[in-house]
């Protein structure tokens, strides 16, 4: 503790500047960790890539070189994770010194308000002239002292307003109540920073109609409406006008003291091992609902002082945890509807894990609480997508796919529709072992690999046995998307879909006005704007759907303007022209619409945003009759 008040200054300036410092090599260690870790990760595909044996069993690249790099990846990993430890370590002490000296502040606060209250009621005395001088010293002294403190809770990240008092004059009367302050909570729980002249705790009770707590270990009190009054919400999508009312009750004091408390409340009866799902939901909303709160008095009462602003470092731990306890209800809710614990099971779970990180991590970088309104999904609806796709991978390609192939497979549909995949497990006593694409002559004429494709005389699909794992994740939705369109009866030639394709073709008409600037628009969008065309389904939709007389000109020269590699077919393909010259009746319509029906299915398989997004816009009428096919909402 400062022994002078000129001491309190110093300790106090010390300590923001160590911060500062501390502050900064997290964020620094930080950064180190995520490079390492992308580092890892880039090391152990390449470890995979030179696994991959050739015809012989003999690997592809150099096996001991890549392991080699994949423990001096994980090695620099580690060390940059003890780096970053012993600096949160260091952070943490820091902030647990300045709390101690803000309480020490505190402390002298409250003695000068005292004294100050003694010396007031000396002013008509006879020593009254002296009081007042003496008011006067003091009350500069405790002025001054209060913005240290003030100076130190914002170097933490709470918002706090110093509490002056008068200085001087005759007025003095008994301004200085001595009021409770909170201890403060480095932990990443919810914080709140009571001071100054509020209201007094009998005035808490009366406002919210529940008696103020304090156990006289954490200081925070547990203030507003209990636990068992907070039934779960199931659709969970946002605070309702109810719920705001239970936990505010229009009372600023709940705010800054009841939610730390009621949060830390919560936070230990999750970790509960006897509760239900509904129990552990319940918890969650008003979790949910506490933060809500904060976000809605943070953005529509700015000018309250007593608002406090959270560090991004609060907000990631706080919505960490939230996201944590969310995810092992998702888990025990898919348990409960028959969702076996998996890959498929961790998958999900890891896809919800990114989409709420990301929200977090920008809700970190502008003081925002958007991940508090993320929906819930329908779990009836997400259970039977992932028992669908077990099934895919346990009975329907089980065994018909090479077995180093597995996981690939189970990539290329992990992200797939339910109803695609129901299709073609309703296909699964027709799916027939798939194999080698093997070799023949190419338009050359030369002896070469053959690419992979599907044979609707054998009912069967080849794969290039020589591809890599991510070109046959690409490959497979495309292939086994022809044999659904083959199983289906081809849908690829029914009416609505010839005129879907039609109207799009229509839309981007280069003989009228409208069609060239809509068609200049989509050309430019797939090689400058979203770059949607880098992925091989897009590209080659394209030259399909523009096919009628081989490879569109125009579009290669655009594409390789921009350096886009260009994934087509030949140009006799697209026209429909056999080996001997010859044309077929259609033109060849019927061969790219077919390309066109597997690229919308390997697009909507492999889910790639841009992609989609994509087709939604510049190819409507194929995209929605492609989904009506299979009674997909999107």
């Amino acid at each position: 503790m400062a022994k002078s008040f000129k001491e309190f200054g110093e300790v106090a300036e010390g300590l923001i500047e160590k911060g500062n410092e501390a502050e900064r090599e997290v964020k620094a260690c930080r950064n180190q960790v995520a490079s390492a870790s992308s580092a890892v990760v880039a090391a152990r595909a390449q470890l995979a890539a030179a696994s991959e044996t050739d015809e012989s069993g003999n690997p592809k690249g150099d096996v001991r070189e890549a392991q080699a790099q994949l423990s001096i990846a994980q090695n620099k990993l580690e060390a940059n994770q003890r780096a970053l430890s012993v600096a949160q370590g260091t952070f943490d002490k820091i902030n647990s010194d300045k709390k101690k000296h803000v309480e020490s502040i505190e402390q002298y606060s409250k003695t000068a308000r005292s004294n100050l209250q003694k010396l007031g009621r000396l002013g008509g005395s006879a020593f009254g002239s002296d009081s007042l001088e003496l008011t006067k010293g003091m009350a500069e002294r405790l002025n001054e002292a209060e913005d240290i403190r003030v100076a130190l809770l914002e170097s933490m990240g709470i918002n706090a307003t110093a509490e002056h008092v008068p200085v001087g004059g005759s007025g003095i009367g008994n301004p200085w109540t001595v009021t409770p302050y909170s201890t403060l909570d480095l932990n990443g729980v919810a914080q709140s920073y009571h001071g100054g002249s509020s209201a007094s705790l009998s005035d808490q009770s009366q406002v919210t109609g529940e008696p103020w707590h304090d156990d006289g270990a954490s200081g925070t009190g547990i203030v507003g409406s209990r636990m068992s009054s907070l039934q779960p919400d199931e659709k969970n999508d946002g605070i309702t006008g109810a719920e705001a009312g239970n936990i505010s009750a229009g009372s600023s004091s709940l705010h800054e003291n009841g939610h730390s408390g009621y949060m830390n409340q919560l936070i230990g009866e999750f970790q509960n091992p006897g509760l239900t799902i509904d129990e552990k939901r319940a918890i969650l909303n008003a979790m949910q609902n506490i933060l809500l709160c904060q976000k809605q008095q943070a953005e529509k009462e700015p000018e309250r002082q007593m608002v406090r602003k959270k560090s991004p470092q609060q907000i990631w731990d706080e919505g960490r945890r939230y996201i944590d306890n969310m995810l092992e209800i998702y888990r025990d809710d898919l348990r409960d509807k028959g969702v076996a614990d998996g890959p498929l099971m961790n998958a999900v779970i890891a896809e919800y894990d990114k989409e709420y990180t990301e929200i977090l991590s920008a809700d970190c970088e502008d003081g925002t609480y958007h991940l508090y309104e993320h929906k819930v999904p329908d779990f009836e609806e997400l259970a039977a997508e992932i028992n669908a796709k077990n099934e895919l991978m346990t009975t329907t390609l089980k065994g018909k796919i090479p077995l180093k192939r597995e996981k690939a497979a189970e990539r290329a549909f992990r992200k797939a529709p339910r109803q695609i995949v129901e299709a073609l497990n309703k296909c699964a006593d027709k799916v027939k072992p798939i194999t080698d694409s093997g070799y023949g002559f190419n338009d050359q004429g030369e002896w070469a690999k053959n690419c992979s494709y599907y044979s609707p005389s054998l009912q069967q699909v080849f794969m290039n046995d020589q591809a890599d794992d991510s070109e046959y994740q690409e490959t497979l939705p495309h292939e086994l998307s022809h044999f659904l369109d083959h199983q289906r009866g081809w849908d690829s030639n029914k009416p609505e879909f010839v005129s879907a394709v039609e109207a799009d073709l229509a839309s981007m008409n280069r003989s009228t006005p409208e069609g060239r600037k809509r068609f200049n628009e989509m050309l430019s969008d797939a090689i400058s704007g979203s770059c949607a065309a880098k992925d091989k389904a897009v590209s080659d939709l394209i030259f399909a759907v523009f096919g009628e007389n081989g490879n569109d000109e125009e579009i290669t020269a655009g594409f390789c303007k921009k350096g886009i590699p260009v994934w087509t077919h030949s140009d006799s393909y697209w026209m429909g022209i056999d080996r001997y010259g010859i044309r077929t009746p259609d033109g060849g319509a019927s061969m790219r619409r077919g390309e066109i029906y597997a690229e919308i299915g390997a697009i909507r398989c492999l889910d790639n945003s841009t992609s989609r997004d994509f087709l939604k816009t510049y190819f409507p009428k194929i995209y929605e009759q492609y989904n009506e096919f299979y009674n997909i909402n999107d």
